[in-house]
C-alpha cells in the first residue's frame, strides 16, 4: 500500500476507508 491511483480507488470499494485517509494524508 504505497501508491494509490485514482482509477484503482474508483474501482476499489474495499479500499474506500484507506483511500479517503490516503487522499488526506498524501494527495496525489
Amino acid at each position: 500500500m504505497g501508491r494509490f491511483d485514482p482509477k484503482k480507488l474508483m474501482g476499489g470499494k474495499k479500499f474506500e476507508p484507506v483511500t479517503m485517509r490516503a487522499n488526506i494524508t498524501r494527495p496525489t
